[in-house]
């Protein structure tokens, strides 16, 4: 996949932080504040330059190459390439109506805010059908070898405003509006969402090492201790839809923030319990702010990093390395400290880094781009309900392998290899890390595979693998038992990208929040119904052989609901055609 199409979203994000600003100021028109039409002048003086200069014809490349191929529509194409050009029109004439202004020459109000909002509200428009339609389906139309002419003939122009060295002509823009609208760390971006990923998933996966730990110390069977789990299981997927909701019309950061600060209390409440019932509570409080994570912390990453495999792939590796250190830092400490020190110390680190969030984002160096608040894709709503429905399933069994495994995991190494662990709760958190440190760089490999190859396929490739692996693990010992249990969770995770950029492409982005909300419902909802199977099959059969066959069953069935799912990104042709 080129990085042609990357560059273009973060410039997406750049005009509509210019746009809100614009926005901003046309407010005080009127009223008791005076706009700043010096600075809107030199905004618009950006505008008309780098983006209709450099940005439009860089477009233009991929959809006229996009025009060429068979199957798509030419008809929203012409409609895009024809609004750059009344873009520039529409661009000059409010610039324009601003040099009047600031000549003092005589125009009436209404008239300079009909120009201003309608250059405005084009824009947005324009910005949101090239999102939500023409990026996802020039991502899986578009072949490397046409990449790699759009490339040979993109112009690398340096952006003046937003790049690295800032022109003279710009310095204005920056100095006044600087941080607090226009220019945030990109790489804080990924580097919050990518913590919290961390944090989220070791935190939730702590309870099931600690759990072994507990067996000894309170004198409870396992299959009761478990069950301790459940009800923080069942709120991190049902908070989360709420936790979507607010997102949208709050703040993705500040949800964030209240997330980490959240599950650093609930660890101390954890650390602190004397017995079932304050555990029970600790890890209820632990599943609502772990809830936050998913419905909030990707979409913000897709918002402000842009929806590409890559991205994805890096802030899942960071959350399968939750999982993976889950097992050696929580054996670790418990083993080296006691239990009530492996809830603590994490949970400091996710207080902590609550805060220094909070200080960037009360600094400016962080923000929530909303970048394409009116999303929505007509022509993508014939597929939106069938690709959506069956999502549902292959989201549902992708979640229920995920959570069983998870869980099972520690007991099936404790139980099938005693002579590789001994009793050390230490030696089957390591095993645990292995398996899920090294499924973690899936990720990665996964998101590369989701920019560069059609996605139905990969997702359909993953659970075809995956199915087979989860089979041998039910009968699997030692060394064998290893490689099948790292193999189903590198299939599990490699999945996850691709899933992901599906769902978004099937979703208007003003609603992206609720919808991720509704997955992880689903995803995470699927964790009590899976920790309950887990612990009736232990009870019943003492081993696990029945549960991974179950799961492998599933994972079979999930393959033939991913092959009907339609193209990503391209309607049916008969939705394309028009009546």
């Amino acid at each position: 996949m080129s990085e042609v199409i990357d560059q273009l979203h973060r410039d997406h994000l750049n005009i509509v932080k210019l746009l809100d600003y614009l926005e901003s100021e046309l407010k005080k028109v009127g009223g008791d504040r005076i706009p700043d039409f010096q600075l809107m002048h030199e905004v618009m003086h950006y505008m008309t330059s780098y983006p209709d200069i450099y940005h439009h014809p860089r477009e233009d490349l991929i959809f006229n190459r996009l025009r060429d191929k068979p199957g798509v529509d030419d008809g929203p194409i012409d409609e895009v390439l024809e609004e750059h050009q009344e873009i520039i029109e529409r661009g000059k004439r409010f610039r324009a109506a601003l040099r009047t202004v600031l000549s003092e020459s005589m125009m009436l109000t209404e008239d300079f805010l009909e120009i201003a909002h309608a250059y405005i509200r084009l824009q947005r428009r324009h910005l949101d059908r090239e999102e939500s339609s023409l990026f996802p389906l020039a991502r899986e139309e578009l072949s490397d070898s046409d990449w790699r002419e759009i490339d040979a003939l993109f112009e690398n122009a340096p952006d003046p405003l937003f790049g690295r060295l800032v022109k003279a002509e710009y310095s204005h823009i920056r100095s006044v509006i600087g941080e607090a609208v226009a220019f945030r760390s990109d790489r804080l971006t990924l580097v919050f969402p990518a913590a919290g990923h961390a944090l989220m998933h070791m935190l939730t996966a702590f309870f099931f090492v600690i759990v072994l730990t507990l067996e000894v110390d309170w004198q409870r069977p396992y299959h009761e201790l478990i069950g301790l789990w459940t009800l923080g299981a069942v709120l991190v997927g049902v908070c989360a839809l709420p936790a979507g909701w607010l997102a949208d019309r709050w703040s993705a950061p500040g949800m964030m923030i209240v997330m980490f600060a959240g599950m650093g209390l609930a660890c101390g409440i954890c650390a602190l319990a004397g017995g079932p019932e304050g555990m029970l509570a600790g890890l209820a409080l632990l599943g609502v702010f772990a809830a936050i994570y998913h419905p909030v912390g990707i979409p913000w990453l897709v918002r402000n990093s842009g929806a590409s495999g890559k991205a994805l792939g890096i802030n899942g590796i960071f959350g399968g390395i939750g999982v993976a250190a889950a097992g050696l830092v929580a054996g670790t400490i418990s083993d080296t400290f006691g239990w009530r020190a492996a809830f603590v110390l994490p949970g400091l680190v996710s207080f902590a880094t609550g805060i220094a969030m909070y200080a960037c984002l009360r600094s400016g160096r962080i923000t929530d781009s909303r970048a394409l608040r009116d999303g929505g894709d007509d022509l993508r709503r014939n597929t939106l309900v069938r690709g959506f429905l069956l999502l549902l399933f292959t989201m549902f069994a992708l979640g229920f392998v995920y959570q069983a495994s998870q869980s099972a995991f520690p007991k099936l190494f404790d139980q099938r290899l005693d002579e590789w662990t001994g009793s050390g709760t230490a030696a089957v958190g390591a095993l645990i890390t292995i398996v899920y440190g090294v499924a973690a760089v899936m990720q990665l490999i996964g998101g590369y595979l989701a920019d560069r190859f059609p996605l139905k396929p990969v997702y359909v490739g993953s659970f075809l693998v995956l199915t087979p692996l989860l089979a041998l693990v039910a009968a699997a010992q030692g060394m064998p038992l290893i490689v099948a249990a790292t193999g189903s969770v590198l299939l599990s995770t490699a999945a996850l990208p691709a899933e992901n950029m599906l769902l978004a492409r099937y979703t208007p982005q003003k609603h992206q929040g609720l919808v991720f909300g509704l997955k992880f419902v689903l995803a995470f909802g699927t964790a009590p119904v899976a920790i309950w199977f887990v612990a009736k099959m232990h009870a019943a059969s003492g081993d696990f052989a029945g549960l991974f066959v179950m799961l492998a069953g599933l994972a079979g069935l999930a393959v033939a609901a991913a092959m009907l799912l339609p193209v990503a990104g391209q309607p049916p042709k008969a939705a394309m055609a028009g009546p």
